[in-house]
């Protein structure tokens, strides 16, 4: 709550009879910034004590997700960094050699932003000559037979192809 704004007077009501379940964490990544300026990862072995300070992320937390130098063109771009309601300008690329070699599962409830992950994936896949995929899509989601899809790429002219049973309408010049 204090991370949203809401203030850093919070209390727990009676912190010395109750715990209150906010939610539930697990630790998956430990990233520590050495002097040297590389960054080290390791899986923690336990949660922080309950109720540690906490800070909101920055920038500069997120340095080792700067995209290295793109020599094969096969970097895929997944979007910014967003902590809780805020959106930290800090881009993440991964390889989308690697990434696409592999099955990728996006699960989330409705409404969380799957749909728009993967326009954004495969916009910049449509930026790449060294990767492709092939995409159904039954409900024109992706595309934009009737509003904005990868048709409007800048690169849709020479990177995608499209196929239906039902043939794009043609606006008479």
């Amino acid at each position: 709550m204090e991370l949203e704004g809401y203030g850093a007077d919070l209390e727990f009501m009676e912190p010395e009879l109750r715990n209150y379940i906010v939610a539930r964490a697990k630790s998956l990544l430990h990233v520590q910034k050495q002097k040297s300026g590389n960054y080290i990862t390791k899986s923690p072995k336990k949660l922080p004590y309950f109720s540690s300070p906490i800070r909101a992320i920055e920038k500069e937390d997120l340095d080792f997700l700067k995209e290295e130098p793109n020599n094969n063109n096969s970097s895929l771009y997944l979007g910014k960094v967003r902590s809780g309601s805020k959106i930290i300008n800090a881009n993440v690329h991964i390889n989308a050699r690697d990434a696409l070699t592999h099955h990728i599962l996006i699960p989330a409830t409705t409404g969380r932003g799957k749909s728009n992950l993967v326009k954004v994936m495969l916009c910049s896949l449509l930026e790449s000559n060294e990767t492709g995929i092939l995409v159904l899509d039954p409900h024109d989601e992706y595309y934009g037979r009737n509003d904005i899809g990868l048709k409007d790429h800048q690169s849709s002219d020479y990177n995608l192809e499209y196929y239906s049973t039902t043939p794009l309408s043609v606006n008479p010049a």
